[in-house]
């Protein structure tokens, strides 16, 4: 599985923009949730940093395969994990930030709430500053891009959200080791780590739908109201949102596919050696051929995805380059906020920040007399306002195509698994091992494999147990390499001593690949309810109603930015009134913005 980087972000009060009389409690008790989260991200990102910073990649939802002798055959996931951690990864290490984040959005989106109805009123637009966590200029580290506006602010902070749910999934994976082939674990033992692995499982399902939420709803609405924010970084475009998300989704399934062969793998481990046939209980290969298809095509998306924000970005023309940066989201200067901008104290402890803050300055101040407004830039391809300094880690990139092949690959073994059980298509089961061993030993993969290597943290030892929790990539790929030799040896002897059945071309093979079917969805994202103002529990407006529903949108005027802008979550309390128990909720309900 993909370990992502932490983000960290600099320090802002949100009473130095903020004006209330009614409200002062709740502002400072924002300012100090999030002040909260952004010393647990730093104390983690110390913790865990690389020297020399970037992204960190994995070996992903791998499918290993043990074997039956003569009268069976499991397959398992061996989990790898690249981690940028000193130590070993645990969920104690993401808790503390879930938790912090948890605690924070529903006061984020009251502040936003609030502003919107003139609950709140704003002294001026703040910056918030965050740090890039899946890209970074060549040859130098992540960088912290300062924007303009919450808009900013809810995508950031929901955006490490989800990271964060991903490497929390990932180190519950490390902690189990390959419990499959542990014969001396007791069955409850045994149903305690299935439990935790479809946990896992769940928690990428989770992180799917947050990003999936953010490239359909948020950043649409951000670029709607406010036009392409200039100079944000790559993890915040609609195309690398879903991107991830995808890559979730494909990681979460490769962990159902793992629980699935579970009993088989613990069976086939007392046998001698994996080959045919298949016992009757062992799950369905045309059922595992598919579901690895569509963890494939999940990547494969994935991929797709990125490339096109990593090279859209590039094809852009320079109209409008003297336009001023747009309010709603351009690239600002260090000095432009005191609260807002990066800090001495954001750096990591034993880095040097004084290189990376001049050359900030003077990129902020290229950008901020070069950045053109909405109506001033003609954007080409699906990368708009990205910053052109900023790339796609490599590691990433290399992460998705590797897992795409691999998985395709099991695929493949599976359908000639199926083909092969069955005594008249013992040809095609033999074609479709030999595609199998041509995509497990392709160069594409090899080179994939060397890049993911020299990647920290491949494999990690427990520092209380001694033993490693995680199983490098290479080593599962070696595994399914015996696996399919041994599978397609058995078969071409039964064929040339038995069937005598003539083997499949490639073109023909390819078009009896069925479609791929997904073992999970994504778990929709629903919003927190916010802590205070429009859409709390007990909220009164400043003319006395109740709530912002069907039967009060009439007293706001027609351009008043609460008809389509609050972000709300769905009211459960008695303040959703009498419009609730008809259907009819306030405006923009479930959209957030």
């Amino acid at each position: 599985m993909y370990v992502y980087e932490l983000t960290t972000t600099g320090t802002i009060s949100f009473g130095e923009f903020l004006i209330t009389t009614d409200l002062v409690g709740q502002v400072s008790q924002t300012t100090e949730l999030r002040a909260r989260l952004r010393g647990i991200l730093k104390e983690q990102r110390a913790s865990v940093s690389l020297v020399g910073g970037g992204c960190v990649g994995g070996s992903g939802s791998a499918s290993g395969s043990g074997g039956g002798g003569g009268s069976g055959s499991g397959s398992g996931a061996s989990e790898g994990t690249a981690g940028s951690s000193t130590g070993p990864l645990t969920s104690h290490d993401w808790l503390p930030i879930i938790k912090a984040v948890e605690e924070y959005l529903p006061y984020l989106f009251a502040v936003f709430n609030s502003i919107q109805t003139d609950d709140l009123i704003l002294r001026y637009e703040p910056v918030f500053s965050w740090r890039t966590c899946l890209s970074s200029p060549t040859l130098r580290g992540a960088q912290r891009i300062e924007l303009v506006g919450l808009y900013y602010e809810i995508c950031s902070t929901l955006l490490a959200y989800a990271l964060v749910l991903s490497n929390f999934s990932a180190s519950i994976v490390a902690s189990l080791g390959e419990y499959e082939r542990d014969r001396s674990l007791s069955d409850a033992d045994r149903g305690v780590k299935n439990d935790r692995l479809k946990a896992a499982a769940d928690t990428l399902c989770r992180a799917a739908g947050i990003l999936a939420h953010l490239s359909s709803h948020l950043i649409p609405r951000w670029e709607s109201h406010h036009g392409i924010p200039e100079g944000r970084p790559p993890e915040l475009t609609r195309e690398l949102t879903l991107a991830l998300s995808k890559v979730c989704l494909a990681e979460a399934q490769a962990l159902a596919i793992r629980k699935l062969l579970a009993p088989s793998l613990a069976l086939a481990t007392d046998t001698v050696t994996p080959g045919p046939p298949l016992p009757k209980s062992h799950p369905s290969p045309s059922l595992l051929a598919k579901l690895h298809l569509n963890v494939a095509e999940e990547f494969e998306a994935a991929l797709s995805l990125a490339r096109t924000v990593n090279d859209g970005k590039r094809v852009r023309t320079s109209a409008g380059a003297s336009s001023g940066s747009s309010s709603g989201g351009g690239y600002r200067g260090t000095g432009s906020l005191g609260g807002g901008g990066a800090q001495a104290d954001d750096l990591v402890p034993g880095k040097s920040g004084g290189g990376k803050k001049l050359f900030g300055r003077l990129k902020n101040l290229g950008s901020s007399s070069s950045s053109a407004g909405v109506g001033g830039t003609t954007t080409i391809g699906s990368a708009s306002g990205v910053d052109k300094d900023l790339d796609l880690h490599s590691s990433f990139l290399r992460y998705l195509g590797v897992m795409a092949g691999f998985h395709r690959a099991l695929a493949y073994k599976w359908l000639g698994v199926d083909a092969g059980e069955s005594s008249n298509r013992i040809g095609e089961g033999i074609s479709f091992f030999a595609m199998s061993q041509t995509a497990l030993t392709s160069s594409t993969m090899k080179e994939g494999l060397v890049g993911l290597s020299k990647l920290k943290g491949g494999m990690s030892s427990s520092s209380h147990a001694g033993k490693h929790t995680r199983l490098d990539f290479a080593v599962v790929r070696e595994q399914e390499l015996k696996s399919v030799a041994h599978w397609l040896t058995s078969y071409r002897k039964l064929n040339d001593t038995v069937t005598f059945q003539p083997l499949i071309g490639e073109s023909e093979l390819r078009a009896k690949i069925p479609a791929g079917r997904a073992a999970l969805l994504m778990k929709a994202y629903t919003p927190p309810q916010p802590a205070f103002g429009p859409g709390s529990a007990g909220y009164r407006s400043k003319d006395g109603t109740d709530a912002l529903d069907a039967d009060n949108l009439h007293r706001l005027g027609p351009d008043h930015p609460a008809r389509s802008n609050l972000a709300l979550a769905d009211s459960t309390g008695p303040s959703s009134g009498a419009a609730s128990a008809h259907g009819a909720q306030y405006a923009g309900a479930g959209a957030y913005y």
